[in-house]
């Protein structure tokens, strides 16, 4: 129990931070919304419901907050046609703690919310949909936010900002996000956009989950250049739970010319399949992490060219059009425990021509352990790459070659493997490098249909071996420890032990 000093303390705390809510926000007010309707602090307005038609021509907003605090606007049954895809609806600069809640139709805009140098900005339970929208030509993903090419909300040099609860869709984007850190977007809707659901440009810390951000293409051009998720040099972000299906890309990841900055992002536990191009493609990117993610039914599953120090681990990855896993000059990635089945290759491991400024990229160091691989042409395909360490997975009637090495690859470990009858090959060594193969299980474990299904220098001369230690018929051999137990009656009986009568020693 309180004391009563404590106790009157604690209630004049309580009565001040209800006096300062109530300053901060006025009683509800009642308002139509009306063209260049300027908001000031302490606003707290419920707009009349209604049908609205506003262009903003000039984009200086239908209604402007600038340098204002402290406000909430209510659009609960207010429809705002913006006629010409040009302008805003609601612009926003400089400004602290606003909320934008429950519009029930915000269209014919460029961007029906335009947010520059403002923190804490609360956006939810509104549909900004059919905004502007085009279909041709290809997409600057490297463009900044004065070249946005129009959506739901655009958002610049903001922060602490909560997305929840909306729907944007049929236009370029769901958000758009440049510049920007600390930003929570959730439950949202963006699917069935023309470039991309969420866009991220030099965008750091975000908290993404629960989006539906589905059918984001192009259908008038390639859309390999669109996606239901974008990050461009976006650092520290966490990707959870997203439904990314049916886009361009699922991820779409660059960093590329800023290797030297950290990615570590982490994705998990999102649905990316079945785009035409790569499920999840993150290229020149250090520290990523993707992990129980599906990357089914694509051109690619994963990726993930001149990317270093990454984790691929708990993935889904099935029934890709090329490969599940592609790596062009990547190093030092783990891939574990994944579901990797029926692609055409299931891991592909390669050393490209270089790209300007990476050419001391070397495709090396991979970790691939406790995978299930099954019913891939290859499963693993390593060309000119270094000291992969094939260790503990399961092969499981993977067709032309369940490991296929080749080139320069070299310092290549395989060993607690289980590998069950292939079409072709356990083993294809397609280099001129010894491979050090011991310690597998080859089922069967007939030792002359075990040999005739690894390929190596005795198939062709100019090939390495693979030391994979053929089985030795009978029962294992045993270690003798200690002297048999006849011994001791040999020698009382004085018979002779030959070469093993301890008396001669």
């Amino acid at each position: 129990m309180l004391r009563p000093d404590k106790r009157n303390m604690k209630q004049l705390f309580i009565l001040l931070v209800e006096t300062v809510l109530s300053g901060m926000l006025a009683a509800q007010t009642y308002l139509p919304i009306s063209n260049n309707m300027v908001i000031t602090s302490n606003s707290n307005i419920k707009f009349a419901a209604g049908n609205y038609t506003f262009t903003d021509a000039p984009a200086d907003g239908v209604i402007q907050l600038s340098g204002v605090q402290n406000v909430v606007l209510d659009g609960d049954s207010c429809r705002v046609n913006g006629v010409g895809m040009a302008g805003y609806m609601i612009k926003i600069s400089n400004a602290h703690n606003v909320v934008i809640k429950n519009f029930d139709s915000v269209f014919g805009y460029k961007y029906a919310l335009y947010v520059t140098n403002s923190d804490h900005i609360t956006i939810n339970g509104n549909v900004f949909c059919r905004n502007k929208v085009d279909s041709a030509g290809w997409i600057d993903v490297w463009a900044n936010y004065t070249q946005a090419l129009g959506g739901g909300v655009m958002m610049y040099h903001s922060r602490a900002v909560n997305i929840f609860n909306n729907e944007m869709t049929g236009q370029n984007d769901g958000v758009a996000l440049y510049h920007c850190d600390s930003i929570k977007i959730h439950d949202n809707d963006f699917s069935w956009n023309t470039s991309y659901g969420i866009r991220m440009f030099w965008t750091d810390t975000c908290h993404i989950f629960q989006n539906n951000c589905a059918h984001v293409n192009r259908p008038l051009t390639d859309p390999s250049d669109c996606a239901a998720l974008l990050l461009i040099v976006s650092n520290a972000n966490r990707v959870e739970y997203n439904d990314l299906s049916y886009s361009g890309d699922g991820v779409f990841l660059g960093q590329y010319q800023n290797s030297n900055t950290p990615n570590n992002n982490y994705f998990g536990y999102n649905e990316c399949s079945y785009s035409p191009h790569n499920a999840i493609e993150a290229t020149f990117a250090d520290g990523n992490v993707y992990e129980h993610n599906k990357c089914n039914y694509s051109h690619y599953g994963l990726w993930l060219g001149y990317s270093f120090n990454s984790v691929v681990s708990s993935n889904e990855i099935i029934g890709n059009y090329q490969s599940g896993l592609a790596i062009d000059r990547g190093f030092n990635n783990i891939v574990s425990n994944n579901l990797i089945k029926n692609n055409p290759i299931g891991i592909e491991l390669w050393e490209g021509s270089p790209v300007t400024g990476y050419a001391n990229y070397r495709s090396q160091n991979y970790p691939i352990r406790l995978n299930t691989f099954e019913g891939n042409t290859k499963a693993i395909s390593s060309i000119n790459t270094k000291h992969a360490l094939i260790a503990d997975n399961e092969f499981k009637y993977n067709q032309l070659a369940s490991v296929f090495l080749e080139g320069t690859s070299a310092t290549d470990t395989i060993t607690g493997n289980t590998f069950r009858m292939p079409t072709g090959y356990h083993i294809y060594n397609n280099s001129a490098y010894t491979k050090y193969a011991a310690g597998n299980m080859f089922l069967p474990s007939d030792t002359a249909m075990i040999s005739a299904k690894i390929f190596d220098k005795h198939g062709n001369a100019a090939k390495g071996d693979v030391t994979w230690e053929p089985a030795i018929p009978g029962p294992p051999v045993l270690l003798q420890s200690l002297p048999p137990a006849i011994w001791p009656n040999l020698l009382r009986f004085g018979m002779p032990t030959r070469r093993w009568d301890i008396r001669q020693r």
